[in-house]
């Protein structure tokens, strides 16, 4: 009787065990299953860092930039081209000639560059040369006030979005020498792009090539020209300039700028480029990862 009873109890204990562990596994597969199609957890990009150079960033038009990493700076490689802010709000579109609202202020105006003659570039071509849209100053800082970064810290503290996608930001002016230093590999570094207000011109000696379309950083800097105060078409194809966050503290009418020319290897830094006028913009990264 009692090695019956033995028997009984041993089954009864192997029957609950079974059940417990099939509840369990039904359990476990019913959340495997859940978090399987949840798309953070497909590939897990919820939790694995951005990989400058290979992810991509898109901004809220649904334009999206490759990304290219030079020194320590995550930069999209390609010019901006949004029509919109971040927050869905329109920028208002620079008419398509000279004259019209282009008033010769800035009156935070995007517009389309040159053909290469006296009218705007079609879109298609401005999509497939990379070429971007151009800003004048107040367009492409969306209103925020001037700033600059340190020579330890070369963001501005806080760093102005402006018309980048979240997590970019509009590059202050040290933030572009930042950028030459990064492919600088030279002895003279340090004195050909120093952290100062003072230093303008032609500096370097071949990193306007390096950063230009075909050279080694892969910056890829193309040569669309610019928008004048009055709307007009000038240097395609022949120069560009790359703006900043930082306007020129003797006259607050003009900012800091890199310009860069066709056949040109050096880079020349002005700080007397008028904000009305519409130039090309580069976002640079705001942190090390995306969550």
């Amino acid at each position: 009787m009692v090695s019956l009873l033995k028997s009984l109890l041993l089954t009864l204990v192997i029957a609950a065990a079974s059940f417990f562990v099939t509840v369990r596994s039904a359990q476990a597969s019913i959340v495997f299953s859940i978090f399987k199609n949840v798309s953070i957890f497909k590939n897990f990009t919820f939790f694995r860092p951005f990989v400058c150079g290979t992810d991509t960033v898109a901004d809220i038009d649904g334009n999206v930039y490759s990304t290219v990493l030079v020194g320590t700076q995550c930069w999209m490689a390609s010019n901006m081209m949004t029509s919109h802010y971040p927050d869905g709000t329109a920028i208002t579109r620079g008419d398509t000639g000279t004259g019209g609202n282009w008033t010769g202020s800035d009156a935070g105006l995007y517009a389309y560059p040159s053909n290469g003659g006296s009218a705007e570039e079609t879109l298609a071509n401005i999509i497939s040369n990379n070429l971007g849209f151009v800003y004048q100053w107040s367009a492409m800082m969306h209103g925020a006030a001037s700033c600059n970064g340190t020579a330890t810290q070369p963001a501005c503290a806080a760093p102005i979005q402006g018309i980048c996608p979240t997590g970019w930001h509009v590059p202050s002016h040290y933030e572009l020498t930042l950028l030459e230093r990064g492919v600088c590999t030279t002895g003279t570094c340090a004195t050909d792009f120093p952290y100062d207000l003072t230093t303008t011109g032609a500096r370097g000696t071949t990193e306007g090539t390096k950063l230009q379309s075909g050279g080694s950083s892969g910056f890829n800097v193309v040569l669309p020209g610019i928008r004048g105060a009055s709307g007009a078409f000038i240097g395609r194809n022949s120069y560009t300039y790359l703006s900043s966050s930082l306007e020129n503290s003797g006259n607050v009418l003009q900012s800091w700028y890199r310009r860069f020319d066709t056949g040109v290897a050096t880079i020349a830094t002005y700080n007397g480029g008028p904000k009305a006028y519409a130039l090309s913009v580069r976002c640079v990264k705001s942190n090390a990862y995306n969550f």
